[in-house]
């Protein structure tokens, strides 16, 4: 996909932060209302306590009344996948991966109203909560997928190698912005079971029993899920790359974790007192947490991506070229021979240009500015293009190139020759 004009950049990422955030929160109340809908299934049925099973049938029909918000989050997922690719287009995101974050989405959203279906019927009913579990299992599996690929977009460093090491796809940070995810829909879902226990008690002849069950069934699910979320948002902060974090980031998460106590402290509230109305304060703070960490989300991809979105297309193309065997085989060099410097030369066209320019910072910073402190120091420059350190936090870290031991010391020579010329 072409490069996003940069008149536009600003609006796509602005749809794209709008989408996130319209859309998680609709899925993990799906997937956290058809999960403890299941777990009460269960439950009521091996304990026969009509209660739960009641509670059940109905979190189950309110998570999936409407058959079109499964086509509308499908479509939603869709377009965040080409919103991402448009805004960031580093070539890790390709086709193969919006297969494996729509294909079990698809699947798991089409299980869970087939289990709405079968649950009622006798002779269906052992075959239901197998699929209706499977179908869960499904949709946090095309999260954790998706979720992993943004956390990518953090690692330009690891662009080159994934095509031929696919599993660098899964990462410390890609599992911590699913657990945020799966800790905050398990929050919103109790929120809005609290919001239906709440209405359930204005009917009249409802149990009163019942409707005090319900509340105190969302208010302990959401309770325990914001208790959990700030660990899992220390985690996520510790496994960001050093150069995604800034200042800005560290404030918003200080600001999520007010409300996230806040929200604890409005539910700890209505647990004492099940008649206070607290439900629409809470499922208020718990779409706030939702869309803070979308923020912030948003705040590291721009932190790493800002300076080199442009180029990591280049990026991606240079360095695979730099892993396939040389057409020429290196000629042997000795001392400082001009074809060791040209062969260098077409090293650096071929593998390096992508990200490092003379004369002004591209992906990386200009040579002109870090090769005079090699001067006289071949072995330390080749040292370090064979295996790059990360060494200022203002650049995202150098990956190993893959070069043959030849094709390091001619480029090493030969920006040392340039740079001394």
């Amino acid at each position: 996909m072409a490069i996003v004009a940069p008149e536009n950049l600003l609006l796509v990422k602005f749809v794209l932060i709008l989408i996130f955030f319209i859309h998680l929160p609709f899925v993990g109340v799906m997937i956290g209302g058809s999960a403890v809908s299941m777990l009460f299934e269960i439950y009521g049925r091996l304990e026969r306590r009509p209660h739960y099973r009641r509670f059940a049938d109905q979190l189950l029909a309110r998570t999936t009344h409407n058959k079109g918000l499964a086509l509308l989050i499908a479509l939603a997922v869709a377009l965040n996948l080409l919103f991402l690719q448009a805004a960031y287009p580093p070539a890790g995101l390709s086709p193969r991966f919006a297969l494996a974050v729509l294909l079990p989405l698809t699947a798991g959203l089409a299980g869970i109203y087939l289990y709405r279906y079968l649950l009622p019927t006798r002779l269906a009913a052992p075959l239901a909560f197998p699929l209706g579990l499977a179908s869960v299992g499904a949709m946090l599996l095309a999260y954790f997928v998706l979720l992993c690929g943004a956390a990518l977009l953090l690692r330009p460093d690891e662009w080159p190698h994934l095509s031929g090491q696919p599993w660098l796809l899964l990462s410390w940070n890609g599992a911590a912005k699913f657990l945020q995810f799966f800790a905050l829909s398990l929050a919103v879902s109790g929120a809005g079971i609290l919001l239906h226990g709440a209405n359930l008690c204005r009917r009249p002849k409802v149990d009163a029993d019942f409707c005090r069950f319900v509340k105190r069934s969302g208010a302990t699910l959401a309770l325990a899920a914001v208790l959990a979320w700030p660990l899992i948002l220390l985690f996520d902060l510790y496994t960001l790359p050093v150069f995604a974090r800034s200042g800005y980031l560290y404030i918003l998460s200080a600001v999520a974790l007010v409300i996230g106590l806040a929200t604890a402290g409005l539910l700890l509230t209505s647990l004492e007192n099940p008649r206070a109305k607290l439900a629409a304060p809470v499922i208020v703070c718990c779409l706030t947490l939702f869309l803070g960490w979308i923020l912030s989300d948003h705040l590291a991809r721009e932190q790493t991506l800002n300076e080199q979105t442009i180029a990591a297309k280049e990026l991606m193309r240079s360095a695979f070229i730099a892993k396939q065997p040389a057409e020429t085989p290196a000629a042997a060099i000795e001392g400082d021979k001009t074809p060791a410097v040209d062969q260098g030369k077409t090293v650096f066209e071929r593998v390096c240009s992508a990200c490092h320019h003379f004369d002004r910072r591209v992906v990386g910073p200009a040579l002109q500015e870090v090769l005079p402190g090699y001067a006289g120091n071949l072995e330390g420059l080749k040292a370090f293009i064979r295996d790059p350190q990360k060494r200022n936090p203002d650049y995202p870290p150098m990956p190993k190139l893959g070069l043959a031991e030849e094709e390091i010391d001619a480029v090493a020579r030969y920006l040392l020759r340039t740079i001394g010329d």
